[in-house]
């Protein structure tokens, strides 16, 4: 989200749902169910994710639920601006030719 200048804050749910299609795939995200969420939750509380997994299905969940464009800019707004974020997170921002 943080590189994502797709989304600005006139993005209509329409323009989300293309750029979910783009991001995803439309049947990826529009198929979503509790039963594709990842089982390797890769996760702990001093590190965070350690790897795309879950929140990528957390992406996709948000295209399903109609408020993607919503978490793109508060994210934007919030924790890539933070320092404790930016650290845990970032290197996935190179690792994938992001940054």
């Amino acid at each position: 989200h943080c590189v994502n200048e797709a989304v600005t804050p006139n993005t209509t749910v329409a323009e989300a749902e293309a750029l979910c299609d783009e991001k995803y795939g439309h049947e990826e995200w529009t198929s979503l169910n509790m039963l594709k969420m990842p089982i390797d939750f890769s996760f702990s509380k001093a590190e965070g994710f350690k790897s795309r997994s879950l929140p990528s299905y957390f992406g996709k969940l948000a295209c399903a639920m109609g408020n993607y464009h919503c978490d793109v800019i508060y994210c934007r707004e919030t924790y890539c601006k933070m320092d404790h974020y930016k650290s845990r997170y970032e290197h996935f921002l190179k690792e994938n030719g992001w940054a």
